[in-house]
């Protein structure tokens, strides 16, 4: 028995010596997996037998079992050798395509029909991927890569074409270009273009330079054309673009505004006519609405040149004092009447004048009719009787007696007046009247008379050469906060008539807001000029552009048996200026352009807290203005208790009240509240007249942010007619609906066009560059229209971009240039990521996710069936195969150009073969000592 327990000891090392064996032949083989083999010794009793005293049988093979260790790894030059580190297998289809394969060994190769394969013939097993690299597990495929991009050739549709563009090239003329003859452009650049088959063609792009930088015109131009072959691509239509991208449009004065600054419903959308931006470039100042008078004749243009014109002269009836007429200025609700009877004294004789003097005489009589001249609302000082109380005179001769006379207390009758809207004429009257016998109660030799002065801003007594001291208080000792007067009397200087207050009118507006059109009724700005060359005066509105609007009515003139006679006093208006009634209005065609701008002056950060009530001091109290050609000092009051809105209207009262000695006047500046960068509270001064003549200064304290503040001036708009575009044969052209250019009008209605904003176009070819070399136009692609080739029939249609173009000092160089065309391409090179994304890259730039190397798992690996070539069968002891993406959760990640080597250690292989080698001999010397024993027994017997 001992005999056949020593054999399977035996059986057991020769085993173990072959297992051994076969581990160190294989430690150079890819992906190889040693085996290691497991014994089980053998023991068997019968169920009467005692276990104690039983020998075991010896040992048996249990199984030869693989470890699936990490082995070492090695980097190759192939990108089809792809390692795994960490758990996993590739997964195969055996070359029949019906038994799936798993392996380590990754030393793969392309065969005849450009599938991946191992040494084999197994193609391995790819996951189909989406264009984010997401493959689907469900669908494995045998991993192709092809060697040629079939069917993968791609038209040309874009081309991206930065240049430099020399400064100091010469100008050509655009219109001797030959793309033959050199001398006749300035340069070429070249591109490689495909159509859908892949066919490459040369597209060449000429550069003329046709216009350099000027002081009319800042900008560099140059045309360019587009040939392929002899043929010449033409353009689509390219609508200009503001710096940020927007689209812009034109109207009819020629003004360009991107899309978000026009309302939608005033953009059109239709058939428009065809405006190039171009065109707009010459432009004219807007101007206003004009009456132009007749000439006055040799000898009145003579006396007007001399400053002997003499209106009285004029004038038939000299009983007639009216000299009057009614102006409409930009269709103000009501005309004013604008009186000159001042013209003519009592007596009917008049001062002489010449012609420029005589217009500024009428152009200050309009403007005060039509600006912000104020009534005075007296009803604080009015009692039931309609007796205004408004100051107390008081009398001291110069005799040095000390004599006072006695007080004189001033009662003005408003009886039958509306006591909240006296002028300052009735006004001025009244005061007069109330002191007639005053030269008496006051011992005066003559009657105290007052008369409004506007420069010095109060009413003045005529008190030159006044032998005494005239003081003057509020009535009785009160306070009248109108006239500035206190409960204490104050001198009167005898050389001005004034006593240092400051008397604005501080009621509405003579001529305000009408309600029942919803329009000021006050106009600002008007003009008036004469021309001594014609000898005629003009009339000019204060605005400018179409909406401005100039007239004369005369709304007393009878008509008699069809026959028209005017009213008297616009008769004698019309003798003196010889400007009959005419009308200026509203153009449904751009003919006098668009309304100027005003000057405006912001101030810096205000100081004074305005949450509540305050006063001022001297030193916050004034301030100095200029507006246009009139400056004075505004000083408000110092006993006043102000809030933030009437302190605002005070100021803003007290500037348009402002006059200069030669009777010019300030009207319709506009005092607000906004804020600056800071968010601070800041004064804002907008003039009433507008345009490059309208000029305004403020300076005033500190407190108020106004202190060296820069003058400000008004703004003439400019303005141009724009021209409708022709062709080569000079019909003039339109664009349709869908952007494309026409001669065809269907469709364009005038009527419904002219007051919309409509697309403007840039040149055709044409780039701009700033000053500074930067490209202006074109912003966006510029396409081309679909155009076959020569006789290829090839037809090609793509759009080139421009930007990133310069024009520097610099030589001619190309800074960018790419197109997204290309031709059938060959296989350059091959990716596998390390989550075996497989990427492939072919000579037209084409790169493709072929699929995706993913890998396979077992619950229980050892329990694989071994194939040889290191490949295994799943099997019921290893259980299925489990799918998924290399990297994630259970799954090794793979190396491309690298390969598993064996997991063999052939040190401890060695050990274990002189252990076997051991084994073997021990084995075989029990069978020798069983041997030697069964012969002594035999030697026994005999």
């Amino acid at each position: 028995m001992s005999f056949y327990t020593a054999l399977t000891g035996l059986n057991a090392a020769t085993t173990q010596l072959s297992v051994t064996s076969n581990n160190i032949a294989n430690v150079n083989t890819t992906g190889f997996k040693r085996s290691r083999a497991d014994f089980g010794d053998i023991f068997a009793i019968s169920p009467l037998q005692k276990a104690s005293s039983v020998a075991g049988q010896g040992v048996a093979l249990k199984s030869v079992t693989q470890e699936f260790s990490q082995g070492n790894v090695a980097f190759s030059a192939n990108s089809l050798d792809v390692a795994i580190t960490g758990d996993g297998f590739f997964p195969l289809k055996s070359a029949d395509g019906l038994q799936d394969i798993y392996t380590r060994t990754g030393n793969f190769q392309l065969d005849d029909s450009f599938t991946v394969v191992n040494t084999a013939g197994q193609s391995l097993m790819a996951a189909p991927v989406d264009s984010s690299g997401k493959a689907d597990l469900t669908a494995l495929k045998k991993l192709t890569i092809p060697r040629s991009t079939t069917g993968d050739a791609a038209e040309t549709t874009a081309i991206d074409l930065g240049v430099n563009l020399p400064a100091d090239a010469q100008v050509v003329d655009p219109n001797l270009f030959n793309p033959k003859d050199p001398s006749t452009y300035n340069l070429t650049t070249t591109v490689s273009v495909y159509d859908a088959g892949g066919n490459e063609y040369q597209a060449t792009v000429y550069y003329l330079k046709t216009q350099r930088a000027s002081s009319l015109d800042p900008s560099n131009k140059w045309q360019t054309h587009v040939y392929i072959g002899d043929t010449s691509l033409d353009e689509y239509l390219t609508q200009a673009q503001d710096p940020t991208g927007e689209l812009l449009f034109v109207n009819k004065y020629g003004q360009v505004q991107p899309e978000s600054a026009i309302p939608p419903q005033l953009i059109a959308r239709g058939v428009t006519k065809l405006i190039n931006l171009d065109t707009l470039n010459v432009k004219s100042a807007s101007s206003p609405a004009a009456l132009n008078g007749g000439a006055l004749g040799g000898t009145a243009t003579t006396a007007l040149k001399t400053g002997t014109y003499n209106p009285g002269d004029i004038i038939a009836d000299a009983e007639d004092k009216e000299i009057a007429f009614y102006l409409n200025v930009d269709n103000s609700p009501t005309p004013t009447k604008v009186d000159l009877s001042d013209l003519l004294d009592n007596v009917g004789v008049s001062k002489d004048f010449n012609g420029n003097d005589l217009a500024q005489y009428l152009e200050n009589k309009i403007n005060k009719a039509y600006g912000d001249q104020r009534y005075f609302d007296l009803s604080d000082y009015t009692d039931n009787s309609g007796l205004a109380n408004l100051f107390t005179l008081r009398f001291t001769p110069a005799s040095g007696n000390g004599e006072v006379m006695d007080p004189l207390n001033v009662h003005v009758d408003l009886t039958g007046n509306d006591v909240t809207s006296v002028t300052t004429e009735q006004l001025q009257a009244a005061i007069n009247e109330a002191l007639t016998g005053s030269g008496e109660a006051l011992g005066l030799n003559d009657d105290l008379l007052v008369q409004y002065d506007p420069v010095g801003q109060n009413f003045a007594f005529n008190t030159a050469g006044l032998a005494g001291t005239l003081e003057i208080e509020g009535y009785a000792g009160s306070y009248n906060q109108l006239f500035g007067l206190s409960n204490s009397f104050r001198e009167i200087d005898n050389e001005s008539g004034l006593y240092g207050s400051v008397v604005i009118p501080n009621g509405e507006t003579l001529r305000s807001y009408n309600s029942n059109y919803n329009l000021s009724d006050q106009r600002y700005g008007i003009k008036v000029s004469f021309d001594d060359t014609k000898g005629l005066f003009t009339i000019l509105s204060g605005t400018t552009g179409d909406a401005s609007a100039i007239e004369i009515v005369d709304p007393e003139e009878t008509i008699v048996g069809g026959v028209t006679t005017p009213s008297n006093y616009f008769a004698n208006f019309n003798a003196i200026f010889k400007i009959d009634k005419g009308e200026t209005s509203t153009e449904s065609t751009a003919t006098r352009g668009v309304r100027s701008s005003p000057a405006v002056i912001t101030g810096n950060s205000i100081g004074q807290g305005l949450a509540g009530s305050f006063q001022l001091s001297a030193d916050t109290s004034k301030f100095t203005v200029t507006v246009d050609n009139v400056t004075g000092l505004v000083a408000l009051p110092t006993d006043v208790t102000y809030t933030k809105e009437t302190f605002r209207q005070a100021l803003e009262n007290g500037i348009n009240s402002l006059e200069d000695a030669s009777g010019s006047t300030v009207n319709g500046v506009k005092v607000a509240y906004s804020s600056n960068a800071s968010n601070l509270t800041c004064l804002t001064f907008t003039s009433g007249t507008e345009g490059d003549d309208s000029f305004l200064k403020v300076t005033g304290p500190s407190i108020w942010g106004l202190t060296g503040l820069e003058s400000a001036k008004g703004l003439t708009e400019q303005w141009c007619s724009p021209v409708q575009a022709v062709n080569k044969d000079n019909v003039q052209l339109y664009v349709d609906r869908n952007g494309n250019e026409t001669t065809s009008p269907a469709g364009y209605n005038d009527t419904l066009t002219q007051n919309l904003w409509s697309p403007v176009y840039l040149d055709k070819g044409e780039l701009t560059f700033s000053a500074n070399g930067s490209l202006v136009s074109p912003l966006l692609a510029v396409g081309f229209k679909p155009t076959t080739i020569g006789d290829t029939g090839t037809t090609l249609s793509f759009s080139i971009n421009y930007e990133g173009s310069t024009q520097f000092s610099s030589p001619f160089s190309v800074i960018a240039q790419s197109q997204n065309g290309r031709p059938e391409g060959d296989l350059m090179g091959l990716n596998i990521g390390d989550d075996g994304l497989v990427s492939a890259n072919y000579s037209n730039g084409n790169q493709k996710n072929l699929g995706k190397i993913i890998l396979a798992n077992f619950t229980a690996p050892t329990g694989l069936r071994q194939l040889g070539d290191s490949s295994f069968l799943a099997t019921s002891a290893s259980g299925t195969a489990t799918l998924g993406e290399a990297g994630t959760a259970g799954f090794g990640t793979v190396r491309a150009g690298a390969l598993e080597r064996s997991n063999v250690d052939l040190t401890q292989e060695l050990i274990d073969l002189i252990t076997a080698q051991r084994n073997f001999q021990a084995n075989a010397k029990a069978i020798e000592t069983n041997n030697t024993l069964t012969q002594t027994i035999i030697n026994v017997r005999n």
